[in-house]
């Protein structure tokens, strides 16, 4: 069975009221996209678009200079979606790219795919072409979110950025969104996230030597299972440089 840091129903708080979504429903479909990464200095002699499957259709283009690339990665987390960034990542290794940033907008999906994905991050070479390291950061969208399992992926990044409230308040809610795992039960038709269930007890070690190994606080595993399946809570942006899952707490440059 699979196990899915991902709820049914989210509380976003911080606005004054609570407003319930369902993410089930109203999710973005997963997609990756690789685009040129006009931050980038050495960006003028490279304009790249593609989406996931365009890019692996593409021939590899030759170049003596390489071009610097941000990976989108959007929408629910899943297997297939895991594959496709192996794929994605496998061509990458193929093309003259740096790729400087994974930007994320994600309400979660299975931990095992946010796993896979983390591990490619951490030791496929195309990730580590410039120095320290690729970089992970939220989308810049304004509804852009990383909630339950993309943060997973987040942590990923050897630099973390978040950009947090306009009021650059520390003790405001952020976009970045945690709560404990779920093991679907079809028997039950529902989802068990029970302190006694072995798969979970198993997730939740995982989740502590993972974060151990990139520089995470333990502390944030706690405080992810004292948040409800069902629920979500969102971290301040003091919390998030706490646990040392952000790096830096202010928006990349223009």
């Amino acid at each position: 069975m699979r196990c899915r840091l991902l709820p049914a129903l989210v509380f976003l708080a911080g606005a004054g009221h609570a407003a319930e979504v369902d993410i089930l429903r109203t999710a973005p479909p997963t997609g990756i996209y690789i685009e040129t990464d006009y931050r980038h200095p050495d960006s003028a002699h490279c304009d790249w678009y593609y989406t996931a499957k365009d890019f692996l259709r593409e021939t590899a283009i030759v170049s003596d200079r390489p071009c610097p690339v941000v990976v989108r990665l959007r929408g629910i987390l899943s297997r297939q979606g895991a594959l496709l960034f192996s794929q994605v990542t496998q061509r990458l290794a193929d093309w003259p790219a740096e790729v400087s940033r994974i930007v994320l907008n994600s309400r979660g999906g299975d931990s095992t795919a946010a796993f896979q994905i983390a591990r490619i991050i951490r030791e496929h070479d195309v990730y580590r072409r410039q120095l320290p390291g690729v970089t992970t950061a939220l989308d810049e969208s304004e509804t852009a979110v990383c909630f339950s399992a993309c943060l997973i992926v987040f942590a990923a990044g050897f630099e973390r950025y978040a950009v947090f409230d306009e009021y650059d308040d520390p003790a405001l809610p952020s976009r970045l969104g945690i709560h404990r795992p779920g093991q679907y039960n079809p028997a039950r038709g529902r989802y068990d996230s029970s302190d006694n269930n072995r798969y979970i007890q198993g997730v939740r070690k995982q989740l502590t030597d993972y974060f151990a190994s990139v520089g995470v606080s333990s502390q944030l595993v706690d405080e992810m299972f004292a948040v409800p399946f069902d629920d979500i809570r969102l971290l301040t942006e003091s919390e998030a440089l706490e646990f040392k899952l952000v790096t830096r707490a202010q928006p990349l440059p223009n």
